[in-house]
């Protein structure tokens, strides 16, 4: 690549390049070489301003050979610089060698920035309307116009990050490539001696990764957040100990979290009508809200049990929507779980006096006849089932349907019938979900929890 002078004005010198012909003519063979060749100003030194301007080029073959570098940035100035202009051609390999730390220096690869570094001119190019990039010594980082101007010691600042991270990664790769030619090699002719390697999860990962960003934007791929649990999974008796409220708090956003999806799904599946079956799939694969029907704590032993049956897994006999148990006590509680679309209520008695409904009142005896069921004959289901902890000391009986009525007079009804049986509690689907509502707000309340 042949080199030139050329005197702007006295102190100030501009080093020109001519285009390599050879180059022309291997990316369009059949093409005349342009003669003259073309000409460019890739880097000025002007002693009279301490400033330097840089023009990248593009030097290597391809279809924008000898066009600028960047896309916006026509020029990169440094500002305040000692600077001595060539005089010769020798002189233009020693001036360049004097330019700062971070630039290319070699006029064949075309100035500017090193490849490590181009994210700076990347996010300098996001700002409309700028071709100037002037990294100074005299002034603050600022826009101007078309001139981004950047303050040498914060370049340097950034600079030296981004060295860190280029090393950072060289490191990686070396470690990754070893760990494959260990396992491609070794671990392939012998497993036992030579066990697969994995490169360990370095120190803060996770930490550097997330903290400080927004959340709520970012994006995990299914992948991420599977091995992010099992961290978490496998470092929780160390958080247990090192740092209990952060587990705490943990926790806590992860129930506000679940809560608020299932809130979500139970709202949805309200308005739609939907059989039995699809509310049974709801509360077994979510078996605290049937806990919420009971004042003390329970476990579900069996859904669609046979309580009338020789066992509770099998044909035959009285089938109750789930059984549930005391889980201190074992005492036995049942449940029964209809739509709710079932109607609560039938047509008015009276003057505002509003009877049970059929499916209400068979909903109750329906119950009622599984505990009488289940207690004749639990010495025979325990046997048969080959679980010996229940007990059928005072059965609870619930029966979960339809929803809360609208008007006063129908929901003064509905109380004083539910209210009068002493054995069988009723609740409409509405009131379990104001219950996960009153949980989720419960949660989430800023006030501390009395322990």
């Amino acid at each position: 690549m042949k080199l030139s002078l050329r005197q702007i004005h006295p102190g100030c010198i501009a080093v020109q390049c001519e285009a390599d012909p050879g180059i022309y003519k291997s990316l369009k063979p059949d093409q005349p070489v342009p003669n003259p060749l073309p000409i460019k100003d890739v880097i000025w030194f002007d002693a009279t301003k301490s400033t330097i301007i840089i023009r990248p080029i593009i030097t290597y073959p391809s279809e924008r050979y000898f066009e600028a570098k960047y896309g916006q940035i026509e020029e990169i100035a440094l500002e305040g610089f000692d600077v001595e202009p060539p005089e010769d051609e020798q002189a233009i390999h020693d001036a360049l060698f004097q330019l700062p730390t971070g630039f290319i220096k070699n006029i064949e690869a075309g100035l500017g920035f090193p490849k490590e570094y181009s994210s700076i001119v990347d996010c300098v190019e996001e700002l409309d309307d700028v071709t100037s990039l002037i990294i100074t010594k005299r002034g603050s980082t600022r826009l101007d116009g078309a001139c981004f101007y950047l303050a040498y010691r914060e370049f340097e600042t950034l600079r030296l990050s981004l060295a860190r991270i280029t090393r950072g990664y060289q490191r990686e790769g070396r470690i990754d490539r070893a760990i494959q030619s260990h396992n491609t090699l070794l671990t392939t002719l012998d497993s036992q001696r030579f066990p697969e390697k994995r490169r360990p999860l370095k120190k803060d990962t996770i930490s550097n990764l997330l903290v400080g960003r927004d959340h709520s934007t970012t994006e995990l791929s299914k992948r991420d957040r599977a091995g992010m649990v099992a961290a978490v999974r496998s470092s929780a008796p160390t958080i247990a100990t090192e740092t209990p409220d952060v587990l705490y708090g943990l926790q806590r956003d992860i129930e506000l979290v679940s809560l608020d999806v299932l809130i979500e799904r139970f709202g949805g599946m309200l308005d739609k009508k939907l059989p039995e079956s699809s509310w049974q799939k709801l509360f077994a694969s979510n078996p605290f809200i049937l806990s919420m029907l009971f004042g003390y704590p329970i476990v579900e032993v069996l859904g669609q049990a046979h309580v009338g049956g020789a066992a509770l897994t099998g044909r035959g006999g009285k089938i109750a929507d789930f059984l549930v148990k005391n889980e201190g006590t074992n005492n036995v509680a049942l449940v029964e779980i209809k739509t709710p679309h079932t109607q609560l209520l039938g047509k008015e008695f009276r003057g505002g006096v509003y009877p049970a409904s059929g499916d209400l009142v068979g909903s109750v005896a329906q119950v009622l006849d599984q505990r009488y069921q289940f207690q004749k004959n639990i010495a025979q289901i325990k046997d048969a089932s080959e679980i010996a902890d229940i007990v059928s000391y005072s059965v609870d009986c619930v029966v979960v349907a339809g929803k809360t009525p609208v008007g006063k007079a129908e929901q003064k009804c509905l109380e004083l019938f539910r209210r009068s049986m002493k054995d069988v509690q009723i609740y409409a689907f509405d009131e379990l979900l104001q219950k996960l509502v009153q949980l989720r707000d419960f949660l989430a309340s800023d006030e501390p929890a009395e322990r």
